[in-house]
């Protein structure tokens, strides 16, 4: 994708207000197709068990170890995400959820360049041709700004 493209979904990405910033790790031998559908699965569950939607966006990644994972950006719920942990971990894999900080210098603190913080650090996988993504947005997850007028 080129690098106008990515800024271009970094500035629509920031119009939501985003509560947790994410790495769902899946354990050895789970595809892409079955990723996807466990991760699903689970936020389902989520919104079943709050009794309301979600907004979401999961962008695919494979680590240097080529390891699949998925870094996910989460509106619409705060604190109460990490009562759902436990169901992840038993379904899929790992997940290491850390408070929404768009200056969030990278994975576990660790000091990296500018360009992977925030949404931008999520978004970093959009930098090859071979990308994904996933997601669904409600409009009330929108900053405020952002919203349309009622009328």
């Amino acid at each position: 994708m080129r690098s106008t493209d990515r800024q271009e979904y970094v500035a629509w990405v920031s119009q939501y207000r985003w509560r947790v910033w994410a790495v769902f790790t899946f354990r050895s031998g789970i595809q892409m197709k079955r990723a996807r559908g466990l991760f699903k699965d689970w936020i389902h569950s989520v919104e079943a068990n709050e009794g309301h939607k979600i907004s979401w966006l999961a962008f695919h990644e494979r680590g240097d170890n080529r390891k699949l994972h998925f870094h996910v950006l989460i509106a619409g719920i705060s604190s109460r995400i990490y009562l759902h942990v436990r169901h992840w971990n038993s379904l899929a894999g790992h997940c290491h959820l850390l408070r929404y900080d768009p200056h969030h210098p990278g994975r576990d603190g660790q000091a990296v360049p500018r360009e992977y913080r925030g949404i931008d650090y999520a978004m970093k996988s959009l930098r090859s041709d071979d990308y994904h993504f996933d997601g669904q947005l409600h409009e009330q997850h929108l900053l405020p700004r952002y919203r349309k007028e009622k009328m």
